[in-house]
């Protein structure tokens, strides 16, 4: 077969969403079937580009615009162009979630992609395309090929559109997506996306089947094996972004300026590390506790560091998330943090979450409800007993991005291609058996 993949998030994008869209590409390339990935020019807005993957014998295009934007950020330090870049973010990001596409610069890629679209697709007979969401532009751009072309389209969603979950656009950009966002998806044929949540809303909004492809990970590159001899102390790693009261570190935070008060020698045997985007609120949190010394903010670092990071610490922290739209919020660290064999504690949320079940699932971690459990664990954990811990090694095998892209394609086959499949049905990911 050949398939079109556009998304503007791809490699060299430093980014957890460019591994999605990249490993759909490199399991059906793998396969055999020719794969072409239309996408656009890194900004220095985008954030890092130094993520090295393998994109051998995959075909990708690469469309410029904005070219002011990329010369200007070709004359500068790319780590000092993307700090910058960051900060300006970080003090737009209030409006600019209540905008949402309206305040997007990405938009403006609709035109030169399309032009390149078309060009693709005369050239080439594709069997169908998909794109990955957000930004928009790339379901707009692939809904606009579908019905000029007539070629099958799967939209994919790491995110919703319209009613997402951080519940921070205003109204009128709400109402506004849900149109535009009803128009550009009734070219598809069916959607994808990265948890049952989402797949229950988009199925109730729409009347194409549904299928989940979890993000999943990669096999772990070379250069980051753990440590033979385990640190003496606790070294507890959170790779990734935090939000403020809903995936909030609070908890871990209280319970460890309790310990310095009253246990000071229990406390200094824990260490903190915070890996990605350093967060103002955070650091005040920190400060506010008392707990510089304990706590460590190493900032953003390539994806070969992090997953380093995770292989080697005692455990990986994952905040769940509290308040707002719950229903469907699975991280992508998440299937990082399993695919690098150590313990994950879910700390906070209700429990009976998708990411927490699936941590049950694959035992590869406990859930801690709050201060007493979280607690009891840090004055239970003995680092070289952990050491040894193993999760359910084929459970966890059925959450590789590998895994996940070959039956999201056997779903394309059966339910697009063949069109044997009722509409409107949400389907998971077969687990019956697990990749070897």
């Amino acid at each position: 077969m050949r398939i079109l993949i556009i998304s503007y998030y791809f490699p060299p994008l430093n980014s957890i969403a460019s591994i999605r869209p990249y490993s759909w590409a490199r399991a059906w390339t793998d396969l055999g079937h020719k794969v072409h990935v239309l996408t656009t020019a890194k900004m220095p807005f985008d954030g890092p580009c130094d993520l090295d993957l393998d994109v051998s014998g995959i075909e990708c295009d690469t469309v410029r615009y904005l070219p002011r934007f990329s010369q200007h950020a070709r004359s500068r330090d790319p780590a000092r162009e993307s700090h910058r870049w960051e900060r300006i973010k970080r003090m737009t990001r209030s409006w600019r979630l209540g905008l949402g596409i309206f305040a997007d610069l990405r938009t403006l890629a609709l035109r030169p992609l399309l032009r390149r679209g078309r060009k693709l697709v005369r050239q080439h007979r594709f069997d169908f395309i998909i794109s990955s969401y957000l930004p928009g532009v790339a379901h707009i751009m692939a809904s606009r090929l579908a019905r000029e072309f007539g070629i099958p389209w799967i939209a994919d969603y790491r995110d919703l559109w319209h009613l997402d979950h951080t519940g921070q656009a205003y109204r009128f950009t709400s109402l506004a997506s849900g149109w535009i966002e009803r128009r550009v998806v009734s070219q598809a044929a069916m959607f994808s996306t990265v948890s049952r949540g989402l797949a229950a809303e988009l199925a109730r909004r729409f009347p194409q089947p549904v299928v989940v492809c979890y993000n999943g990970y990669l096999p772990p590159p070379a250069g980051t094996e753990p440590p033979s001899v385990p640190p003496e102390y606790l070294r507890l790693v959170h790779i990734g972004r935090l939000n403020l009261g809903k995936r909030d570190p609070e908890p871990l935070l209280s319970v460890l300026a309790e310990l310095e008060q009253y246990n000071p020698s229990q406390a200094a045997r824990i260490c903190v590390e915070f890996y990605g985007e350093i967060e103002p609120w955070l650091e005040a949190r920190v400060r506010a506790h008392g707990l510089g010394h304990l706590v460590r903010f190493v900032g953003q670092v390539s994806y070969i560091e992090s997953i380093r990071a995770q292989r080697s610490a005692t455990a990986l922290l994952l905040f769940d998330w509290s308040g707002g739209r719950l229903e469907g919020v699975l991280s992508g660290k998440l299937m990082e943090y399993l695919g690098s064999g150590r313990p994950i504690l879910v700390i906070g949320g209700p429990g009976n979450s998708e990411a927490a079940a699936i941590v049950r699932r694959c035992g590869a971690g406990v859930f801690l409800a709050g201060a007493r459990e979280i607690h009891g664990w840090l004055a239970s954990a003995d680092t070289r007993a952990l050491e040894g811990w193993k999760p359910d090694v084929q459970e966890v095998a059925v959450f590789s991005r590998r895994h996940q892209a070959e039956q999201l394609l056997a779903e394309i086959l059966a339910r697009v291609l063949t069109r044997d499949a009722p509409p409107g049905d949400v389907e998971g990911p077969r687990t019956d058996a697990a990749p070897a």
